[in-house]
């Protein structure tokens, strides 16, 4: 059930190389308790992308349960993303940790979602304790072709935020906080170090 096709594999990773540059970098591999194969790709700052990109391979190849509440124009089938300055072992886990979330928990993620983590993400003390899923909306339109079984296949951009940030959106709703971040010149790219916008 959880084998990913290979020409799966190869659709997504030839999606990735034409949109985020050369694969030159290994990917980090998991594997959940039910043997589900997921990967971490990192594709490295080249050209006018200045930060590295890290991204799941593997979390698309089955949908994500649906709930009642979940957006009626959101696909079930999503891969998730993280802007950062260097990578490092954290955020890798979180992404698959957050990867194998809907399969194991029956509850999918998808855009404007917030999710507690209920402490703080990083292994220094951080403000970072929540997350803040958007579209990549720094990507060109072209990012959002990819399919598999022909069903389009949404990106989540992984927004850490903090306890005050994650009460904010509760309280007056996603567009509010990204209004919030764009007010402040949020920079999309991980900032463990950062403050509350709150």
């Amino acid at each position: 059930m959880w084998n990913s096709p290979r020409q799966w594999v190869q659709c997504r990773e030839e999606h990735y190389i034409r949109h985020l540059g050369a694969l030159t970098e290994p990917a980090t591999s998991s594997s959940s308790g039910q043997g589900r194969p997921l990967l971490v790709y990192q594709f490295r700052p080249e050209g006018n992308r200045k930060h590295w990109t890290l991204i799941t391979g593997g979390m698309s190849d089955n949908p994500q349960p649906s709930s009642a509440d979940t957006p009626g124009c959101i696909s079930p089938r999503t891969e998730l993303m993280m802007y950062v300055r260097e990578p490092k072992q954290w955020m890798f886990d979180v992404l698959m940790g957050l990867a194998e979330l809907p399969f194991g928990a029956q509850r999918p993620v998808h855009w404007w979602l917030t999710l507690p983590n209920g402490m703080p993400m990083t292994p220094q003390s951080s403000l970072l304790t929540s997350f803040f899923f958007i579209p990549p909306l720094c990507e060109p339109m072209e990012f959002d072709s990819l399919k598999i079984e022909n069903q389009l296949v949404q990106f989540l951009l992984v927004i850490p935020i903090t306890d005050e940030e994650f009460d904010f959106e509760l309280k007056h709703g996603p567009n509010a906080l990204l209004k919030l971040f764009e007010d402040k010149d949020f920079d999309c790219i991980v900032d463990e170090e950062r403050g509350s916008f709150v």
